[in-house]
């Protein structure tokens, strides 16, 4: 789909008012297939500016213009011309893609807050499990989850009531891959795994927001992997997000409130920064944000809660150089498969024509 705003880009760029319509291409994880009240899936909505939760973006690498043939409804051949856009997955970055998007540029130059993914919750960012008042490391559990030996292929697929209440594996954990349609985290290889009434932060982590809008938004996506591979109910859960400059002064922190609700195995909240979910203390700056701290309460017993990434998407400030021009989203719930470790493409395509 090219967007609307897409539509007058391009005509601004084949006038030679613009310089470019197509420089990067990003990937991500929220897409969501809506339908209509007969069952029909939608398309998606042209007046879109950003994705519903964009994990990564690339340079564009290649383009080429091309003539596929495809059928018509009744199966009668055409031949349909097409520039074709390719841009480079990350070779270290494992992902579960089900949105793609084409963008003229990789930062709207006119803000100092820029779009960007906040906490990817990696080994690297250092989170810790607040255990009560005792501060503690969270332990990587390597072997299978549901104790079974590693490579065993009749390894039933649960996870072991023996593990802590909080502990980080990688998604790819030889447990976690026996019978979890629809659960998992997409982003990354890292889990942070948490029970409910526990609690996780990290010291140190900036965010440093100088010119946001009210009208900005924080998307936060995250899973639910169940005990068993079939969830026997639906996860339901409250969650509290803290961003503070310390965590003794309730006056310098901001709590946004996600839920109480049922949820999906996979979600993605989302909250413009002047909503009413988000409470601000009467000290609080996004400048002096040092510490992110993360509650989960009110979840089944049969559930892990598991974090996958957090953004902040800029769409208040308006650049007239700067759109997401073309948007999809993969039918049928299906996602590209990128393993950390492999060299992968994505294509996308705008058909030309004209009328």
């Amino acid at each position: 789909m090219i967007t609307e705003a897409g539509k007058q880009l391009i005509a601004k760029y084949l006038l030679g008012q613009v310089p470019s319509y197509a420089s990067f291409i990003s990937f991500g994880c929220g897409a969501v297939e809506e339908t209509d009240g007969s069952g029909n899936i939608l398309p998606p909505d042209p007046n879109k500016q950003v994705m519903d939760f964009e994990l990564i973006r690339v340079p564009i690498t290649s383009r080429s213009y091309l003539v596929d043939e495809f059928e018509d409804a009744s199966g009668n051949p055409f031949d349909r011309n097409v520039i074709s856009l390719v841009g480079q997955m990350p070779f270290d970055e494992g992902m579960r893609v089900n949105e793609v998007a084409i963008w003229s540029d990789s930062t709207n130059a006119l803000t100092q807050s820029n779009s960007r993914i906040i906490c990817a919750f990696t080994e690297k960012e250092n989170w810790m499990w607040l255990d009560g008042t005792e501060r503690k490391s969270i332990e990587f559990l390597n072997n299978p989850l549901s104790g079974a030996n590693a490579g065993d292929t009749s390894d039933p697929g649960d996870i072991s009531s023996s593990h802590p209440n909080v502990f980080s594996c990688s998604n790819l954990n030889q447990s976690l891959l026996v019978g979890r349609e629809g659960q998992g985290t997409r982003f990354l290889n890292h889990n942070i795994m948490m029970r409910d009434n526990e609690t996780i932060f990290v010291d140190g982590k900036g965010v440093d927001l100088p010119d946001y809008s009210s009208y900005d938004q924080l998307r936060f996506a995250f899973a639910f992997y169940s005990d068993l591979p079939v969830p026997s109910g639906v996860p339901s859960a409250e969650i509290k997000i803290k961003f503070m400059k310390d965590p003794s002064f309730a006056e310098t922190a901001a709590t946004w409130n996600i839920g109480p609700e049922q949820w999906g195995l996979y979600n993605v909240a989302k909250s413009d920064l002047g909503d009413a979910s988000i409470e601000y203390g009467t000290n609080f700056s996004w400048k002096e944000v040092k510490w992110i701290q993360i509650e989960i309460t009110g979840m089944n017993a049969e559930f892990y809660f598991a974090p996958d990434a957090l953004r902040f998407d800029n769409v208040a400030t308006q650049n007239p150089l700067y759109k997401m021009t073309g948007y999809t989203r993969l039918e049928n719930n299906t996602f590209i498969e990128h393993q950390s470790g492999t060299n992968s493409y994505a294509q996308f395509r705008f058909e030309l024509g004209a009328n």
